[in-house]
């Protein structure tokens, strides 16, 4: 049996080395609140501005022409309206401005009322025409406007942006110029930031899933706060936060929240029996739920304490999956006979340390000897001023909850210096512990390199945790 000293740190450098992978859920840009706004906008609609003013729906204004073009005359309402309804079923910006440029000819004028000393500001004059009928009409400005509802500098961007040859420039308002745009150096101290995040795998999906959760306690705004520690640290200024989340949402498959899956079979039997049976079961349901919220209070109470008591430990301690040698990429060998190899984690959460206690089946099994075993050479190495030791684990009674583990905790409270020694369960489906993360970084290594013996399983369960040692302890802080 080997004893591997490692820190955990929530398996972080497994996402540095895996494949880009797709978040599950795609981005629809089109159900934005935004992007809903703006096509009321653009279809002429009932919306509201991005502070909440409503704006309400475009109509074709009545307008008592008396000009000498006799725009009233040529045009009835309901041609407007055809006019008015052709405008705004075009959707793009582009568009509509061709639209306006072949109806509004610019030439020079004809003569100037103003005299100056420079001559007249105005250039030139402004024909505005309309299509009726399949011939376009001579109308004045005022009958223009109001029946396509647009403003004059409207009409003058659209004639800035057209050419001689016909040719629209394209809408450049909410691009980025090529000065504007992040250096793939800028967007690499994101990602190289996110990759050192604190990541746990689901629970129970951890085999169906390659999404990642971040621990309990992190935000969208705590890491961007870290990411602007990171930038100091590094000497460079950091980048907004909505470039920050947009990096973090594209580029990685990570989430704040657990699946649904990731609950207990109780729990989930329950929310599946009819209304009469959880009537019935109600009663115990609730004292469930009670149980598993005394657990963790106290397993966080202990672990606050433990960071200040000196003579107090605490830790959580539970079975890796068996671990199978040789673990290699070729398909016959998942057919042949091999070799069980066993993890037991300990992890102090006062310290974040974890130590892994591993062997193969020719050693032992892991039972309930190989798990005192282990927790006796624990024991063994605590200073003398610990006084008082607790241990959190699962209900697991061939490994934990058991008479062998009671009489070596006796034993050693009768021949070591520790006084106390309180062994405290989770309840029943709601076992998550902080040696999940180790678990979880072991298995995620092991699935990317070929192991041969189960010195391999020491190798992976030593040298990928020592590396993570260095930013958990930064963010425990």
């Amino acid at each position: 049996m080997e004893r591997n000293n490692a820190t955990s740190t929530f398996d972080v450098t497994e996402n540095a080395e895996k494949e880009k992978v797709t978040r599950k859920r795609k981005r629809d840009p089109s159900k934005w609140t935004r992007n809903v706004q703006k096509t009321l906008r653009m279809e002429g609609k009932e919306y509201r501005t991005q502070k909440g003013r409503p704006k309400k729906a475009k109509t074709v204004a009545e307008v008592k022409c008396r000009c000498h073009y006799k725009c009233n005359d040529i045009f009835s309402n309901e041609t407007r309206h055809d006019i008015f309804n052709e405008f705004y079923n075009i959707k793009s910006e582009e568009s509509r401005w061709n639209f306006i440029a072949k109806h509004v000819q610019r030439i020079p004028k004809k003569r100037s009322y103003v005299v100056q000393k420079e001559g007249s500001r105005r250039k030139f004059t402004l024909v505005y025409k309309l299509t009726a009928r399949h011939t376009q009409h001579q109308v004045c400005q005022n009958f223009f406007l109001k029946t396509l509802q647009i403003s004059s500098k409207k009409v003058l961007t659209a004639l800035d942006k057209s050419s001689a040859h016909g040719v629209v420039k394209p809408d450049q308002r909410g691009k980025k110029s090529p000065l504007q745009k992040k250096s793939e150096a800028t967007k690499d101290i994101i990602r190289s930031h996110i990759k050192k995040l604190p990541l746990i795998s689901s629970h129970y999906c951890r085999s169906t899933t390659k999404r990642e959760y971040l621990p309990t306690g992190l935000s969208e705004n705590r890491i961007y706060l870290d990411y602007k520690d990171y930038c100091a640290e590094l000497g460079v200024v950091p980048e907004k936060a909505s470039f920050y989340k947009h990096i973090f949402t594209s580029e990685f498959n990570i989430g704040f929240h657990r699946p649904k899956k990731d609950q207990c079979d109780y729990c989930a039997g329950f929310k599946n029996k009819n209304d009469e049976e959880k009537i019935k079961m109600q009663d115990s349901m609730d004292a469930h739920l009670a149980r598993k919220t005394e657990a963790r209070e106290a397993k966080q109470i202990d672990k606050n304490r433990a960071k200040l008591d000196k003579s107090f430990l605490c830790f959580a301690v539970d079975m890796e999956k068996i671990l199978l040698t040789p673990s290699l990429q070729v398909g016959k060998l998942y057919y042949t006979q091999k070799l069980k190899t066993f993890n037991f984690t300990v992890y102090n959460l006062g310290t974040a340390q974890a130590e892994n206690f591993m062997w193969h089946e020719g050693v032992g099994t892991k039972g309930s000897s190989e798990i005192a075993t282990c927790l006796w050479k624990l024991l063994n190495g605590f200073s003398p001023e610990v006084k008082e030791v607790t241990f959190y684990a699962d209900t697991a009674s061939g490994q934990n909850r058991n008479c062998i583990n009671a009489a070596m905790f006796l034993r050693a409270v009768h021949l070591l210096p520790i006084e106390i020694i309180n062994q405290k369960f989770m309840e029943s489906g709601h076992s998550e512990m902080e040696c999940d993360s180790v678990h979880s970084a072991i298995e995620n290594r092991g699935n990317k390199i070929d192991i041969y013996t189960p010195e391999g399983w020491y190798t992976v369960a030593a040298s990928e945790l020592q590396k993570l040692s260095n930013h958990f302890t930064m963010l425990l802080k």
